[in-house]
């Protein structure tokens, strides 16, 4: 696992395996490690990428607007070569609302 901070988004992120992206989006309150149990189960068949969002965990920043850490979590997903996988889920996520709320979710 490599776990790092990327400086244009200001997000820290955990990454792991290989394969299929999967990014794991964390509630309010909690971060990253919320995620744990399931990246085990996983056991690197994806490539795992767990973020925390900003101002929980180890990513810095004030509390911001959903909107603004969409933006951040695609800045990140741009920087680690994953803009299609971020730009795919935001167009499913607004073409399935109904779908998207039922997303696996801390």
């Amino acid at each position: 696992m490599a776990t790092a901070t990327d400086l244009q988004a200001g997000l820290a992120y955990d990454i792991e395996g290989t394969g299929t992206p999967v990014v794991f989006l964390h509630g309010l309150t909690f971060d990253r490690r919320t995620w744990r149990p399931v990246i085990d189960l996983l056991d690197g068949a994806v490539t795992s990428i767990a973020i925390d969002l900003p101002a929980h965990g180890d990513s810095g920043g004030e509390p911001t607007s959903l909107e603004r850490g969409a933006e951040r979590v695609h800045l990140l997903l741009h920087s680690l070569g994953h803009s299609m996988a971020a730009g795919v889920a935001g167009l499913y996520a607004s073409a399935h609302p109904a779908r998207g709320r039922h997303a696996a979710r801390s």
